[in-house]
C-alpha cells in the first residue's frame, strides 16, 4: 500500500515545490541594521551623529521618530510613549542623545523595558560623567 507521499499525483507537485523553494529567487536576504536616533528637535548633535553614521556605516538605516510621528498621531490609537516603544522595538540599536526634557523621558521609558534596554546607547554630555545623579545611577548604570 502506497502512502499519500508516494501517490503518483502528489510526487510531481512535491518535487516542483521543492525545486521552486531551492531557487535563489526565494532566498531571504539579510536586512540592513536599523538605528533609531533620538535627540532634541533641531538637534545639531543628532544631525552630526546621523551624518557620521551615514558616512562611515552606509549599510545602516537610520531614522527619527518625527518621520512617522504625524502618520501615527493621526490614527489616534497610540500615545507618544507607546509609539516610541513600538518604533524602538523595530530598531536594532536605539541611540538617545540626552539633551532635552523629551530625551530624558525617552531614556527613562526605554530603560524600563528589559528588551529595549539591551539595544540602548545613551549619549550624555561629558560634564555629567561621574555625577551622582539619577540618570548616572539609573538608566546609564543598567546592563
Amino acid at each position: 500500500m502506497n502512502t499519500w507521499l508516494a501517490h503518483p499525483r502528489y510526487v510531481p507537485l512535491r518535487e516542483a515545490l521543492i525545486n521552486h523553494l531551492r531557487s535563489s529567487r526565494y532566498r531571504f536576504r539579510k536586512l540592513d541594521p536599523v538605528v533609531f536616533l533620538c535627540g532634541a528637535a533641531e538637534s545639531k548633535s543628532r544631525e552630526a551623529i546621523r551624518n557620521y553614521l551615514e558616512k562611515h556605516s552606509p549599510d545602516l538605516d537610520v531614522f527619527y521618530a518625527e518621520k512617522v510621528w504625524s502618520e501615527i498621531v493621526s490614527l489616534r490609537e497610540r500615545d507618544a510613549l507607546q509609539m516610541e516603544e513600538d518604533l524602538a522595538k523595530l530598531a536594532d540599536l536605539i541611540i538617545v542623545i540626552v539633551e532635552s526634557a523629551g530625551t530624558l523621558t525617552e531614556l527613562g521609558a526605554f530603560s524600563l523595558s528589559p528588551s529595549l534596554r539591551q539595544k540602548l546607547l545613551p549619549i550624555v554630555d561629558q560634564k555629567y560623567q561621574g555625577d551622582s545623579s539619577f540618570i548616572t545611577n539609573g538608566p546609564l548604570h543598567l546592563d
